[in-house]
């Protein structure tokens, strides 16, 4: 009896930095780990062998790349895992589990050299998937198996070991500053929820933040702009949501 052939460590998952599709960005760098997130892509987009295994996936290792269509530059993003995927009509749906924000090194010239270095390994590993990644051309697939793991690692923390995410936050929206349509785009990062006793973090499960009852909390949000162009920028509020009958907190975050 033959065995189904192994396949590949890991599912890239490819947006590009156009609109609307490249404001998915803003939310996959505002949740934490542990929480879910979705995208969607038509067949044309979806690699064969992975269209042919789309039932196999629950578990799936998996990490998220942006590509700036206008120069073909692409951005290792985030580690995921895929919870579900399927398709429905000519349509593939991925709900993942955010894992690990890529690291990109503190120091703006040495995570230029990372992405280069990722641009350079990426593309020769898939020289046979990815050969018409051509700058203002659109690119397929945009979904695909792959073997290939970013190897980008931060050797020059600045901060504190508690604060490690919140770097490694500000060092990927550093890294893509100069894609264009991101110039004045706004970015949240839902850092935590905490209780205001004890500091302690209030976990997450069923993709929201488990809160207990007659407990006071203190919410933590970061908010940072890569670029900005403009001079003039305009005050919003931010809304919480929380249901009271389950005691949950449901996190949400949104364009400038």
């Amino acid at each position: 009896m033959s065995q189904e052939p192994k396949l590949e460590d890991y599912v890239v998952l490819i947006p590009n930095a156009i609109d609307p599709y490249g404001y998915e960005l803003i939310n996959i760098l505002a949740y934490p780990s542990g929480f879910q997130y979705r995208f969607r892509f038509d067949e044309e987009w979806v690699q064969e062998k992975l269209r042919n295994n789309i039932t196999k996936l629950e578990n799936k290792k998996a990490y998220i790349v942006l590509r700036d269509k206008v120069t073909a530059i692409f951005y290792p993003i985030r580690f995921c895992t895929i919870k579900q995927a399927n398709k429905i009509g000519k349509i593939y749906y991925f709900e993942y589990e955010l894992g690990d924000i890529i690291d990109y090194d503190s120091k703006e010239h040495l995570a230029t050299e990372q992405i280069k270095d990722f641009n350079k390994k990426f593309t020769e590993f898939h020289k046979g998937d990815i050969s018409n990644n051509i700058s203002d051309a659109d690119m397929t697939p945009l979904c695909l198996f792959s073997n290939y793991e970013p190897h980008i690692k931060n050797q020059n923390y600045s901060g504190l070991p508690k604060e490690r995410e919140d770097e490694q936050w500000v060092n990927v929206l550093t890294a893509i500053k100069n894609i264009k349509l991101y110039e004045d785009v706004e970015f949240i990062r839902l850092v935590d929820i905490t209780t205001k006793k004890d500091s302690q973090k209030a976990p997450v499960a069923n993709n929201s933040f488990t809160l207990k009852e007659d407990e006071d909390y203190s919410l933590r949000v970061f908010q940072y702009i890569p670029k900005r162009i403009k001079r003039e920028t305009k005050p919003r509020d931010m809304i919480s949501d929380v249901n009271s009958g389950h005691q949950t907190f449901h996190a949400a975050s949104c364009p400038a």
